[in-house]
């Protein structure tokens, strides 16, 4: 399954977001280590300009992972929470998000 986040910013030198070593790790431990996740994060851009970027992670389908009940975990609330705040003071923009069809 993949879970996708597409981002625009206003210009090039608005930093994207990029969780806490202490967030990367977590994940590193509960769901890369354990093959619940084979790709985390990553990074393409979709433009030319380098403003729009989609940010793609990928989980085992045969582990019947419940996205909504994964995301609903404290570790994803807290992080989301600062990633939102980066983002509003950076202007950046979610433009879609959600699990790709």
């Amino acid at each position: 399954m993949r879970y996708s986040k597409t981002f625009m910013r206003p210009h090039t030198e608005a930093d994207w977001y990029t969780p806490t070593d202490e967030f990367k790790a977590w994940i590193q431990t509960n769901y890369i280590d354990t093959n619940l996740c084979s790709e985390w994060r990553t990074m393409t851009y979709t433009d030319s300009s380098n403003l729009v970027m989609k940010i793609t992670s990928v989980y085992a389908d045969d582990a019947g992972v419940d996205i909504e009940a994964e995301m609903a975990k404290q570790e994803f609330v807290d992080n989301l929470a600062v990633e939102k705040e980066w983002n509003e003071a950076w202007e950046i923009v979610c433009l879609s998000h959600g699990v790709e069809e």
